[in-house]
């Protein structure tokens, strides 16, 4: 017999939980776009005028490659962490329902389901919405999220040293250079990550 959701973890805790996760990942989509797109030489005037948070940006558009690198950490980890939730936690409270009408591979079912559902949901409120969002109100919400994005771009350091150093050495195995080849994004590979 099938037994009965954790109590102890109710589903509106675990939506409440998943919610937050997507809602950290269009945060960290909104900084990419905003350092993508932003007009450096807006931010440069502002830093020169004494603006502190067109200053922190300025340091990070100088070093766009970089920070680019921090923000696709975190949002690789908030996507992770949400799908990895859902499908052991989320899935089984479907499992369970599913069972009571007797539906067969309610186990598989619950979880393809759960993952559809999480991906619509995030597309729309992590990627969609705040990257038409950072779009429409770009200089505001560069400024705004700069200073935050700096400070977690500084705790998750010794990770992408951890990481950068796997990828040097993926690359060396495989013969490749580990030297970048361009250290700017082309015009076309802008256009093709605004693309929604």
């Amino acid at each position: 017999m099938a037994s009965g959701p954790d109590p102890s973890t109710p589903l509106a805790s675990q939506l409440m939980l998943v919610l937050a996760l997507i809602i950290i990942n269009g945060f960290f989509v909104a900084a990419e776009i905003s350092i993508i797109s932003v007009n450096k030489n807006k931010i440069r005037i502002l830093a020169e005028e004494g603006d502190k948070r067109a200053k922190t940006l300025l340091i990070m558009l100088n070093e766009s490659n970089k920070y680019l690198g921090y923000i696709q950490t975190a949002i690789t980890l908030a996507g992770f962490t949400a799908a990895a939730f859902a499908a052991v936690s989320m899935s089984e409270e479907l499992r369970v329902y599913l069972e009571l009408f007797k539906v067969p591979y309610s186990k598989e079912l619950a979880i393809v389901l759960i993952t559809i559902i999480l991906s619509c949901v995030n597309l729309v409120l992590g990627v969609l919405y705040p990257k038409r969002l950072t779009l429409n109100h770009l200089g505001k919400v560069a400024l705004a999220l700069a200073r935050p994005v700096y400070y977690i771009s500084r705790l998750l350091k010794p990770m992408m040293f951890v990481v950068s150093k796997t990828v040097n050495l993926l690359l060396r195995i495989t013969g490749q250079s580990t030297q970048r080849v361009e250290d700017e994004y082309s015009e076309d590979e802008v256009m093709s990550m605004l693309e929604v």
